[in-house]
């Protein structure tokens, strides 16, 4: 019994035993020292047997798909397709070349600084991207708060982020307010495009003397920087002592409650509208042409007795959805297509078009208002969601702006606009690393709504060959064909080449013509 061997034995061991082992579902596999001739050989072969390691399988490689361009000399860029959440008929792939699964990888990343929306992160994996932490920099993308300029500064070109620094000049209740309110007091009426309103604490005296002039208004008071409804209050001209301290302490700000609200089925609403901002100076902006109609669950009533009822006044989902009998299948939201085709039944085609027109100018209004206060920076861009309601003779009032709208997918009609617009995003923010975006006035459902100036209507599949303006918004109608579009960027660009050589013919034509006169 003094001759031993090492022998590879199996044996099953407890979580809390202290001998080293390398773990396979439970079973331990242990080198020990084993006494030969201990056992019946057969007792042996049955007991102790040579477990090989497992091999582990490997993880599939995501494939990063490409679009050559079609300017020559012009490197491809990255082709995000639908995926199918977004429920969208799939893009044309006839263009589409699939980069080498096995040449170098594409990286993202999303820090813990801002919530992690589902649309954002499959989106990106869709694109063949990876995830790493913010400090490794080989990322292409970082999705996260504010920057702060020692990372502006460290960043490479063709790197992007998510904000720009400052946005919360356009992202924060009372700084909003503050600059467009310097903005009216320049410009008059055009910036009228926001409730009657004042900043607490410092504003209370002045609001004091408006509710004395106005003894019948409602006010609505938020916090400056709370999200979903939170902290929010309708108040009538007489207000509570608990009120009135709350708004002596905390700063927020209080504007006119809009009393004659558009109601659909005697509810109120307000529109949800998607902006993307690639540049502040020159300032170009793209307008999402679906975007959502957020209703209230309980019908409208302005009697005083209903003020405190906030499934009344507010739209926010985060508040309806707590209402008792609220339906998660069906929600509280309806596509803006949808009150679009509405509003053309009850007010006609001419009136809704001029209404999505003053829609639009309330939002480039907006933009202007604040650009002069923004941080221009070429690696960032940012998606904003514009809260806009409209009143009975359908005139737009803006009532916030979100710098990080939701971008949570939960219903049908959520996973179609939200996966599709971020997919539409990605795109343009691809074409933006090479210089083309400027060169495009749609991508996907996109629409450049402004480049440094008003951009002309695009046109639409029937017109745009023969290049004749249309007179119907596309806000609320159909999405792009991206690849139609492209071809007539193509199409054009032959046109453009066989004109400059003709032209180029035509010189040299009169040039040999003018020297044989000559010799």
């Amino acid at each position: 019994m003094d001759d031993c061997e090492p022998c590879v034995v199996v044996r099953k061991i407890s979580s809390s035993s202290s001998r080293t082992g390398l773990d396979r579902s439970g079973i331990t596999i242990e080198i020990a020292p084993m006494p030969i001739g201990d056992m019946d050989p057969a007792t042996e072969e049955a007991q102790e047997q040579a477990i090989p390691p497992l091999p582990s399988a490997p993880k599939p490689k995501r494939q990063i798909m490409m679009l050559p361009s079609v300017f020559e000399g012009m490197p491809p860029v990255i082709l995000f397709t639908y995926t199918q959440a977004c429920l969208a008929p799939q893009r044309p792939l006839e263009r589409m070349v699939l980069a080498d699964i096995n040449g170098p990888k594409m990286y993202y990343s999303h820090t813990d600084a801002v919530h992690e929306y589902n649309a954002v992160i499959n989106s990106l994996r869709q694109g063949g991207l990876y995830r790493v932490k913010s400090e490794n920099r080989r990322w292409s993308l970082l999705w996260s708060s504010h920057p702060p300029p020692e990372l502006l500064r460290t960043m490479k070109p063709n790197q992007k982020t998510n904000h720009f620094p400052g946005s919360q000049n356009l992202g924060r209740k009372d700084m909003l307010w503050r600059n467009i309110s310097r903005m009216h007091r320049r410009f008059g009426r055009t910036y009228n495009i926001t409730p009657q309103g004042y900043i607490l604490p410092k504003g209370n005296l002045a609001w004091e003397q408006s509710r004395q002039r106005q003894p019948d208004a409602l006010w609505i008071w938020k916090p400056c920087s709370a999200s979903c409804g939170r902290g929010i209050k309708v108040l009538s001209n007489e207000i509570g002592e608990e009120d009135g301290k709350d708004m002596a302490r905390k700063r927020g700000i209080v504007q006119r409650y809009i009393p004659n609200p558009l109601l659909i089925s005697r509810r109120k609403f307000d529109m949800r509208i998607y902006v993307l901002v690639t540049s502040f100076r020159p300032l170009r902006a793209w307008l999402y042409r679906e975007g959502f109609a957020r209703f209230s669950g309980s019908l409208f009533s302005m009697d005083k007795k209903d003020i405190a009822n906030t499934f009344i006044h507010l739209t926010n989902v985060a508040i309806q959805k707590t209402a008792e009998g609220y339906d998660k299948s069906k929600g509280c939201k309806w596509l803006f297509s949808r009150v679009k085709g509405y509003m053309q039944t009850m007010f006609g085609h001419e009136a809704v078009e001029q209404c999505i027109k003053d829609m639009q100018s309330v939002i480039m209004t907006s933009l202007q208002s604040v650009q002069p206060v923004m941080i221009q920076d070429s690696h960032c861009f940012e998606l904003y969601g514009y809260d806009i309601l409209l009143d009975d003779t359908l005139k737009p009032w803006l009532i916030e702006v979100n710098a990080s709208p939701s971008l949570s997918a939960d219903t049908k009609d959520d996973y179609k606009l939200k996966y599709g617009m971020l997919e539409d995003m990605f795109g343009i923010l691809t074409l933006g690393k090479v210089g083309l975006d400027q060169n495009y006035r749609r991508v996907g459902g996109f629409d450049l709504m402004w480049n440094d100036g008003e951009v002309e209507e695009v046109y639409n599949e029937d017109e745009m060959l023969s290049a004749q303006p249309i007179t119907a918004s596309r806000f609320g109608g159909y999405m792009a064909d991206r690849k139609q579009h492209l071809d007539h960027v193509l199409s054009e660009a032959k046109i453009n080449m066989r004109t400059r050589m003709t032209s180029d013919k035509s010189f040299m034509s009169s040039n040999m013509a003018s020297s044989g006169s000559k010799t």
